[in-house]
């Protein structure tokens, strides 16, 4: 067992409280890197990480336990333990893929019997791209769900192995294979339905671009519409204005020619005097 809490008084009474429940070989510490270390070199069969103090140190920890990146084992049975639970907290350490939550006080019996349903009750884990821990599905979702997409896989659980003597339970190189083939294939899977989805977005793009030309278009076509009726306008304007003109031209031309009737007239007139 590996220990993790940085009150020494606190860590030294959980230390007798687990000893007192039968575990023999505990490793306490008081900073997360030791913790890291101790769970990388010796492999523990379960994890006790106090969450008040260093919750993100301990979240992430949890997280790359469960990734593969620290322990040989990511199935390791792995237990938060916390005076003052906030929703906050309890969220965080579940989402990086603990096993349980201890809320403290609790009683000896109480913490073996938590202990006790992991050994022999332990929840089916969940492998996702971000994801590897137990499955906190509800039943009737777990059954509209298929296995498959969520990727659910009963790992091994080497504390009921030592406990029980069950060799089905033991950790296994393979078991760690299956579990990194199934990510491998997510996140494969994530990558096409990524390009998938840049895809669509660049169509989406391209024919937003396409719109926009066309309504630039539609616009040039009015403003040249526009330009073609100021012309017609303006020639019809002019077309009044010349019609004018010449109407006034006709009425000086007749006035012209009765004004020499009437002199021609007049000096008829003149001439017969």
């Amino acid at each position: 067992m590996v220990l993790f809490n940085p009150v020494f008084k606190m860590r030294t009474t959980l230390r007798q409280a687990m000893i007192g429940m039968g575990f023999r070989d505990i490793l306490d510490f008081g900073d997360i890197d030791s913790t890291r270390k101790a769970i990388m070199d010796r492999n523990p069969d379960i994890v006790l990480l106090d969450l008040d103090r260093e919750r993100d140190a301990v979240c992430k920890l949890v997280r790359e336990v469960r990734h593969s990146q620290v322990c040989a084992d990511p199935f390791v049975v792995m237990m938060a333990l916390s005076w003052h639970p906030s929703i906050e907290s309890v969220n965080n350490s579940l989402e990086a893929g603990v096993d349980d939550i201890l809320t403290m006080p609790l009683s000896i019996k109480a913490i073996t019997t938590r202990i006790n349903e992991l050994i022999h009750n332990r929840k089916h884990f969940v492998v996702t791209q971000t994801y590897v821990g137990p499955d906190r599905r509800s039943p009737s979702r777990r059954e509209s769900e298929p296995n498959d997409v969520v990727g659910t896989i009963q790992v091994p659980n080497n504390l009921r192995y030592k406990t029980t003597g069950d060799e089905t339970a033991a950790a296994s190189g393979d078991a760690v294979s299956a579990i990194q083939g199934i990510k491998t294939t997510i996140e494969e899977v994530s990558q096409i339905a990524n390009s998938i989805s840049s895809a669509v977005e660049e169509q989406g793009a391209a024919t937003q671009e396409i719109a926009r030309n066309v309504q630039e278009a539609s616009k040039g076509t009015q403003d040249v519409t526009e330009n073609i009726a100021g012309v017609t306008k303006a020639a019809q304007e002019t077309g009044t204005a010349a019609q004018d003109l010449l109407n006034a031209s006709d009425e000086l031309s007749r006035q012209g020619s009765q004004l020499q009737s009437e002199i021609d007239g007049f000096m008829r007139k003149i001439g017969a005097a």
